[in-house]
């Protein structure tokens, strides 16, 4: 069976200001591509069970300040060790190759001319 990336990304309930521990954080939603299907999906606290396969079926999990973050988040709901997915952490790769960390909004603007979208 061939496997396919996963891109995700997620927003929290809680923000560091209020808690120290990502774990703490809390979901309120994660949106996924998957590149096997060519779909994206949504998912909220209540149905993260139903991502946790699309996760485990993935070539690699794809995304931005995800092994720090997203993926820190989402252990406190995952019943495995998500240190043992593949990722492909892109805010890494752009530390490798630049020595430092940047913003998403800098990496869009330089790559992409764009900017994160401001969510109201």
């Amino acid at each position: 069976m061939q496997k396919f990336p996963l891109v995700l990304d997620l927003e929290t309930k809680h923000t560091f200001r209020e808690y120290d521990d990502a774990q703490k954080l809390g979901i309120s939603v994660v949106a996924v591509y998957d590149y096997a299907d060519r779909q994206g999906y949504v998912y909220r606290e209540n149905d993260l069970r139903r991502l946790f396969p699309k996760m485990e079926k993935a070539s690699y999990i794809i995304g931005y300040n995800s092994r720090s973050f997203d993926l820190q988040v989402l252990q406190a709901y995952y019943p495995g060790d998500v240190e043992k997915l593949p990722q492909f952490d892109i805010l890494d790769d752009i530390k490798r190759v630049l020595g430092k960390r940047i913003g998403l909004n800098d990496a869009a603007s330089a790559t992409l001319n764009e900017k994160k979208p401001v969510m109201g």
